[in-house]
C-alpha cells in the first residue's frame, strides 16, 4: 500500500491508492452559485462582463464552471493527483537495489499549462540520495504536468509526495 499526496493551500489530499482517505479543507466549501455571480441578460443591452476573473487558459475544458460540493472536489482532486503521479512515475528511473518504497516530497511551481517553472525543491528526503535525485529529474521530465480537471482547481504551487512504486 502506498500513499500519494498533493498538498495544496487550504486543502490536504492524502490518497491511499488501495483505499482513499481525504481530509477536508480548512475553509468552508462554496455553496451553489449566487444569482449575483451569474451574468444577467438584459433586454436593452447584452452583458459585457461578469464578476468572474478572466482566466488565461487555452483549454476549453478548464473554463470556469459552477461551484462544486466538497465530495465532488475531493473526487476530482484525487483523480488529478493520480494523473500527476502516473506521469511522474512513468519518467522515474528507480535506482538499482532500492529497498522498500521510500517517499520524497518536492515543491514545484507550474504555469497554467502545467509546465514546471524552475527546479523542483525537495522539502523532505526519501533517505536515499540517488532516489531523491531521480525523483527530481522525473518531475522535470514529466513537464508539462496534466491539467487540472477545472480551472478553479488550478494551483501554481504544488507539493508532491512521490514514491517509486504504487
Amino acid at each position: 500500500m502506498s500513499t500519494s499526496r498533493l498538498l495544496l493551500p487550504g486543502l490536504l489530499l492524502a490518497l491511499t491508492l488501495s483505499g482513499c482517505s481525504l481530509l477536508a479543507p480548512d475553509t468552508p466549501t462554496t455553496g451553489p452559485a449566487s444569482p449575483q455571480s451569474a451574468p444577467q441578460a438584459s433586454s436593452s443591452a447584452p452583458v459585457a462582463a461578469t464578476s468572474q476573473p478572466v482566466r488565461d487558459i487555452e483549454t476549453s475544458s478548464l473554463a470556469p464552471q459552477r461551484p462544486l460540493s466538497l465530495a465532488d472536489t475531493q473526487t476530482l482532486m484525487r483523480d488529478y493527483v493520480i494523473a500527476i503521479q502516473v506521469k511522474i512515475r512513468s519518467k522515474l528511473v528507480v535506482p538499482k537495489g532500492l529497498k522498500g518504497n521510500p517517499e520524497a516530497v518536492f515543491k514545484v511551481e507550474q504555469d497554467r499549462q502545467g509546465r514546471i517553472l524552475g527546479k523542483p525543491v525537495m522539502s523532505r528526503s526519501s533517505g536515499n540520495k540517488s532516489l531523491d535525485a531521480a525523483i527530481g529529474k522525473a518531475i522535470l521530465a514529466a513537464s508539462p504536468l496534466p491539467p487540472p480537471p477545472r480551472a478553479d482547481l488550478y494551483y501554481r504551487s504544488l507539493e508532491l509526495a512521490v514514491r517509486p512504486r504504487r
